[in-house]
């Protein structure tokens, strides 16, 4: 069960990672190409909607509002560095016993 809600809470992490990473963009073309994501960015959103100073910090806004779009290589590649970093410690801790 433990290593259920471990595997679980991994995927679930990479899944909801675009809505909590940020990116620093400093001018107009970096805009129209902003990566969210961990550890790899794999959603890409156009967010030229916006004219804010530069640098700008931004995150996720709005797909109903902004062309989203994802690299499921990298949503894929993402959740399996997540699920083998769970295997590895769940591994490890079984050596140790």
């Amino acid at each position: 069960m433990l290593k259920f809600i471990c595997y679980f809470s991994a995927n679930i992490f990479v899944l909801i990672s675009p809505f909590f990473s940020t990116e620093t963009v400093s001018n107009d073309q970096e805009l129209e190409n902003v990566t969210l994501g961990f550890p790899f960015e794999f959603v890409i959103q156009d967010q030229t909607y916006f004219t804010p100073p530069y640098p700008y910090e931004t995150g996720l806004a709005t797909p109903l509002e902004h062309p989203t779009t994802f690299n499921p290589l990298l949503l894929l590649a993402s959740l399996f560095i997540a699920n083998g970093l769970v295997y590895v410690a769940f591994f490890i801790r079984k050596l140790m016993t």
